[in-house]
């Protein structure tokens, strides 16, 4: 684990098409715990409560990977789902994986340029963004494109690992070149509670008063904050006892 420089999109990109076979195994397999029992199942919850049965919803999975989420929403009632991934080996597999679905569609393109290309045709009423934040490169960018996107009484619903409590779990808190109120561009191997790789990634550790600020600088509100769980069951599956909680989730008006 490094602190390294600002990284490209193109830069995240690569990386992302490198581990694109094995994250769709991990999931395919189960062994992501966090992803399978604690994210989706907040994020769908969220969701859920949002969709009233007498409307169509456009959604748009901003940060979609293979596509595993982005499958779970087209199967809600009355939507059309769009997935965008800056990885293309991560959207030819969701392609592949997903192909025949009429509601539900794919495209290798990132966040900021999807904002540019679509905003003169294409508004979305829940725009998702599942552990996705913390990997770009120009959150306000991303922010201010989603914001394009957003129909005016749209919801943006997004997760993230936690700000104060992910850089504990991993112990990077303690190290020389950690400032919690800093920008850190930080890389290391992708590891999750039962598989570690030989593949690194980079993420970006920002302060929780960071996210708040661009989120309202982007005519984002704030709605909903939670910080999810696993339940005891659930939690007896993970190497070591949660003593924190590991994700983020907040749900945004514009």
């Amino acid at each position: 684990m490094k602190k390294t420089n600002k990284k490209s999109n193109a830069e995240l990109a690569s990386e992302w098409n490198n581990i694109a076979i094995l994250r769709h195994k991990q999931i395919l397999d189960g062994k992501d715990l966090s992803y399978h029992y604690v994210t989706t199942p907040s994020i769908l919850k969220l969701v859920k409560a949002e969709l009233k049965s007498e409307n169509s919803y456009c959604i748009l999975d901003a940060g979609c990977g293979t596509g595993d989420l982005t499958f779970k929403l087209s199967k809600q009632k009355n939507v059309d789902v769009v997935g965008i991934d800056l990885s293309s080996q991560s959207i030819k597999i969701a392609q592949s994986e997903h192909k025949g679905i009429a509601n539900l569609s794919f495209s290798n393109i990132s966040i900021e340029k999807y904002g540019e290309s679509s905003r003169f045709w294409k508004k979305y009423d829940l725009i998702i963004s599942n552990m996705t934040l913390m990997d770009v490169s120009n959150l306000d960018d991303v922010l201010c494109a989603i914001s394009k996107l957003l129909n005016d009484n749209g919801k943006f619903i997004f997760s993230i690992t936690h700000p104060v409590f992910w850089p504990k779990y991993w112990g990077y808190d303690k190290l020389n070149w950690f400032n919690y109120r800093d920008e850190i561009f930080i890389e290391t191997s992708f590891n999750i509670s039962l598989y570690n790789s030989n593949y690194n990634t980079s993420h970006i550790h920002r302060p929780l008063e960071m996210y708040f600020e661009k989120l309202s600088k982007n005519n984002l509100k704030i709605i909903n904050l939670i910080e999810p769980l696993p339940s005891s069951e659930i939690e007896q599956k993970y190497p070591e006892k949660w003593e924190y909680p590991r994700f983020m989730l907040m749900k945004c008006s514009k």
